[in-house]
């Protein structure tokens, strides 16, 4: 069956990383407006459909192709002006050093604590500032940007959170949560129902009931000792995959 215009548009809007409420916040259109796109309700005009391509980086081409031309269309490879200019040529051929854009949800101190007290609501974190970062391939989870409290996860090495480090975080979804965690690989930060934000190493995972035994950097475990919690009490899981200190060094 053919994709009709709002399914299309939708398509394009998922693959480079944006839900219907940050596309429609960015390019300044209510979000029952493109809604009714979507749904078929109503038809886009041309002027507010250009500034979401222009946000997608699409060319205007995307919107003058019938959907049996779109059978074969993958919005991802599409090549726009600026995608031709991040292509390097090495060797009389092109390589390809794409970057793919994705927005991050500013979590600030005093939005962590509104968003605890509403239980990390979808509908907040979509209304919270937002910055765009680039990465070298099309990331489907969402990111968030946090700032590090305390020293718990501060051993004096080059892998230590100190405090008011900020964290960049990539969600882990929920289909993954019944999978073993990668957790010699990364720190992990969870939007805890009640303790609030949580950053530290996994020591220990029961795949089965989702028990988790965390444990700190710090070595002074007197201050910091190991604790369980289980998935059932978090909203959201999230990889720490760049620390970016005080002083603007990434490590």
């Amino acid at each position: 069956m053919e994709k009709s215009f709002g399914e299309r548009l939708l398509n394009a809007i998922e693959s480079k990383g944006f839900t219907k409420n940050s596309i429609a916040v960015k390019a300044k259109i209510h979000p029952t407006t493109l809604n009714n796109w979507i749904t078929g309700k109503t038809k886009p005009d041309n002027i507010k459909l250009d500034i979401i391509l222009d946000i997608l980086n699409l060319d205007k081409n995307w919107n003058s192709l019938d959907s049996k031309s779109m059978k074969d269309f993958d919005v991802d490879k599409m090549m726009t002006e600026n995608d031709i200019d991040i292509y390097k040529h090495v060797d009389g051929k092109f390589s390809e050093t794409k970057r793919f854009p994705k927005e991050v949800i500013i979590i600030t101190a005093k939005a962590g604590l509104n968003l605890q007290s509403n239980y990390y609501a979808d509908e907040l974190l979509d209304d919270l500032e937002k910055r765009v970062i680039y990465l070298d391939h099309d990331a489907k989870g969402r990111y968030f940007e946090i700032d590090s409290t305390g020293d718990s996860m501060n051993d004096g090495s080059i892998d230590s959170i100190a405090d008011g480090d900020k964290l960049l975080l990539r969600e882990v979804p929920r289909i993954y949560w019944k999978n073993k965690f990668h957790i010699n690989k990364w720190d992990f930060t969870f939007f805890h129902y009640d303790k609030g934000f949580i950053t530290k190493k996994i020591k220990e995972h029961n795949v089965e009931t989702g028990d988790l035994l965390l444990e700190s950097r710090n070595p002074d475990k007197e201050h910091y000792p190991d604790f369980w919690i289980n998935l059932k009490e978090c909203a959201i899981v999230t990889n720490v995959v760049e620390v970016r200190r005080q002083k603007g060094v990434y490590y």
